[in-house]
C-alpha cells in the first residue's frame, strides 16, 4: 500500500515538473536602433531636453505639499494595494 502511494506521488511529481515554465533569461537589447520608448527614457535620464527655467512653487503651495508629505507618515503602509478602493462608484 505504502509503495503504491509513493510510486503514485513520484509519477505525479514527475509529470507536473514537465509542465512547469522555463525560467526566462535576460537578453540584452541587440537591436542597433533602440525603440521609441528606450529613446524617450534615455532623453529623460540624460536631461538633454530639460527646461533651463526654474519652476518654483509658490509659498502657499509649497507649504501644502510639505504638510501632505509629513502627514503621509501618520498612516501605516498597507500590506497590498487594492485598486478597487480608488474606483468611482
Amino acid at each position: 500500500m505504502n509503495r503504491t502511494i509513493i510510486l503514485s506521488l513520484a509519477c505525479i511529481l514527475s509529470t507536473t515538473t514537465a509542465y512547469a515554465e522555463e525560467t526566462a533569461e535576460y537578453t540584452a537589447d541587440t537591436d542597433p536602433k533602440p525603440s521609441a520608448t528606450r529613446q524617450w527614457l534615455e532623453l529623460q535620464r540624460s536631461g538633454q531636453a530639460a527646461s533651463t527655467q526654474r519652476q518654483p512653487l509658490s509659498g502657499e503651495v509649497l507649504e501644502q505639499v510639505h504638510k501632505r508629505y509629513v502627514e503621509s507618515f501618520s498612516r501605516p503602509i498597507p500590506e497590498r494595494f487594492d485598486h478597487e478602493d480608488f474606483t468611482d462608484n
